[in-house]
C-alpha cells in the first residue's frame, strides 16, 4: 500500500514540476485552473492510498496490542 501511496505522490510531484518549468507559458495562457485540476485528481487517489495504508496498520496494532 505504501508504494501505491508514494507512486500517486510521485506523479502528482510531476506535475507539479512540469508546471513549475513552464510558469511562463502556463501563466501566459491562463491555465493555471487547468493545471490545478490535473494536480489535484492526481492527488486523490494518494489520498484514499493513505487511508487504507493507515487503517490497515491500526487494525495490525490493535491485533498486536489485544
Amino acid at each position: 500500500m505504501a508504494v501505491r501511496e508514494q507512486q500517486a505522490y510521485a506523479k502528482s510531484g510531476s506535475i507539479a514540476q512540469e508546471v513549475l518549468a513552464n510558469i511562463k507559458t502556463v501563466m501566459a495562457f491562463g491555465g493555471q485552473g487547468k493545471e490545478l485540476q490535473r494536480y489535484e485528481k492526481g492527488l486523490v487517489f494518494a489520498i484514499s492510498a493513505g487511508k487504507r495504508r493507515g487503517l490497515a496498520s491500526a487494525i495490525g496494532n490493535g491485533i498486536l496490542w489485544v
